[in-house]
């Protein structure tokens, strides 16, 4: 099943590809290559020799495309001690550095991981720990709804501190920056170790009881993870799916004693095509020979290249 679904994602991604040059009518001719992150399904959680794996065969999406491929981007940053994860921090870096004296990138995924831009200094980057993924996991486990549109079910809940508390013990939250994780223990799991947790200390809850405490870990974890790092006072721009659920992020804002996160529209770029930049961005860096891994982001002890080339697989043979 992963073997035919990396190919099937493969085969998506290059007629998307093409159907989204012809709706805006880009020439391919005029297009050297294009980047593809593919779709993570494993993330190690803090050992990089457990690997990383992403599908959508790049071979099989430059067939369809019709251009060659960047990708495979995570593997040379493992193989030079790093964690593989959060490598967008450098495009952030590249597009971003001087908007602000000292600020940050906070991108709600699944998992929540942050930029930290400071000029010309090196950029800093982590995962601070779960974002969407459990919050998700709640509103469909109870409501059949794949997220919490707006924080709409968690904002009726009532918070249990004992069961928030009891989440936010995780070791995981004690390791040193950089870091990174996975949806493998920061999505469904730990939306089931709070379900475990009401269950255990025979706390009468209703749904929006339970997700509004998931969410209220969630906030604390990002809010308590940037203030740990000196961030609590500068600006936080907000970015990923999380960015749409306002409840979220009214509560990471009040955690961090500002008025409120801000849009990552504000640095003057479409949030929804951020990750698509960041990955056109690496793709371009690797075919010009430079170096995209840092220290301060994921850990990396050298500098590496992070990407493969996947040419087109069709040869012009008479």
């Amino acid at each position: 099943d992963l073997a035919s679904a990396h190919y099937e994602l493969g085969v998506f991604f290059g007629m998307a590809g093409q159907d989204f040059l012809a709706d805006r009518g880009f020439p391919i001719q005029e297009i050297d290559f294009a980047g593809s992150h593919g779709q993570t399904v494993w993330h190690h959680d803090g050992d990089p020799a457990a690997g990383t794996l992403q599908i959508g065969a790049h071979s099989v999406t430059a067939f369809h495309l019709g251009l060659p491929v960047i990708g495979d981007f995570r593997w040379a940053d493992l193989a030079v001690g790093g964690q593989g994860a959060p490598i967008s921090s450098w495009a952030d870096w590249v597009l971003h550095r001087n908007a602000c004296p000292k600020f940050s990138i906070l991108n709600l995924g699944g998992i929540s991981n942050v930029s930290v831009l400071q000029g010309n200094s090196n950029p800093r980057a982590w995962d601070t720990g779960p974002a969407n993924g459990p919050i998700d996991f709640l509103a469909e486990h109870f409501f059949q709804s794949p997220f919490d549109d707006d924080g709409h079910f968690s904002a009726q809940g009532r918070v249990s501190t004992e069961v928030v508390q009891a989440l936010l013990a995780d070791t995981w939250f004690d390791r040193p920056v950089p870091r990174s994780t996975g949806l493998e223990r920061f999505g469904a799991p730990f939306a089931q170790q709070a379900l475990s947790l009401f269950n255990k200390h025979a706390l009468s809850a209703t749904p929006v009881d339970i997700m509004a405490s998931v969410t209220e870990a969630v906030a604390f974890s990002i809010a308590n993870s940037l203030a740990k790092e000196g961030l609590s006072a500068a600006p936080v721009y907000v970015c990923g799916g999380g960015a749409s659920n306002s409840f979220l992020c009214s509560r990471i804002a009040a955690h961090l004693d500002l008025d409120s996160l801000l849009p990552y529209s504000d640095l003057g770029w479409n949030p929804d095509l951020r990750e698509a930049v960041a990955f056109a961005l690496l793709a371009d860096a690797f075919v010009q020979g430079e170096s995209t891994t840092f220290a301060e982001t994921t850990g990396a002890k050298k500098a590496a290249l992070l990407g493969a080339f996947h040419p087109v697989p069709v040869l012009d043979r008479p």
